[in-house]
């Protein structure tokens, strides 16, 4: 198996940051002036301190959450990742999908654009009491 790219090694980067809750180096790897959007949650763009503390929201929110299966691409300044996400509450019911993420770079290397494509319809019973 091949090394990662230097941009595909910030994507595991920033999947463990979400992952360990570490958002002073989650946030870090975004462009300041980035365009972030979660497809399927129909939020529309955020900001990099809008995905941030909207990621921050999903973890402190006593889910656990875990990534696995990951499969990328990297070709210029683009990463592909497909993988897993499962979401846990401390009862024990779980969620879990197959996600898109398209992660574009800026020419520091900071991710500047991100597209994410999942169907968020199979966490709604984790929101539920």
């Amino acid at each position: 198996m091949a090394e990662p790219s230097d941009l595909e090694t910030r994507v595991i980067t920033f999947f463990a940051a979400a992952e360990s809750g570490d958002w002073d180096l989650f946030r870090s790897l975004l462009a300041d002036d980035g365009t972030f959007e979660q497809h399927s949650a129909h939020r529309g763009p955020e900001s990099a301190d809008e995905l941030t503390a909207a990621s921050r929201g999903l973890v402190g929110s006593d889910l656990d959450l875990t990534y696995s299966n990951f499969r990328r691409t990297a070709v210029e300044n683009v990463v592909i990742d497909r993988h897993e996400v499962r979401l846990t509450r401390p009862d024990g019911k779980t969620g879990s999908t197959d996600v898109c993420v398209i992660f574009e770079f800026d020419n520091s290397s900071r991710i500047n654009r991100i597209d994410e494509y999942l169907d968020t319809a199979v966490f709604a019973h984790l929101f539920q009491p």
